[in-house]
């Protein structure tokens, strides 16, 4: 569950943007200073696209919790011994 939510997470981050955003700074070494107007003009130009996939990621990801929640309360238990002995109802 918690691989598939991390999963989903980066998949829609990267479908919205993600991807482009971290190529315009991939495009630096590490260890270079980037100038803070650069970094300024990157952040703006993705911020828009990255902020139109939050609705569909929360969407998702409540979703995905909600179904899993729902199968659990309501999949039946088994009433078989096991190796801690006998069901106590």
């Amino acid at each position: 569950m918690l691989t598939l939510t991390v999963l989903i997470i980066i998949a829609i981050m990267m479908a919205f943007g993600g991807a482009e955003y971290f190529t315009e700074f991939a495009q630096y070494n590490r260890k270079e200073d980037i100038d803070p107007v650069e970094i300024e003009r990157i952040k703006s130009a993705y911020q828009t696209r990255l902020s139109e996939g939050n609705n569909i990621l929360k969407l998702s990801l409540y979703g995905i919790w909600l179904a899993f929640t729902a199968w659990l309360a309501l999949s039946t238990s088994q009433s078989d011994a096991n190796e801690y002995g006998e069901p106590v109802a």
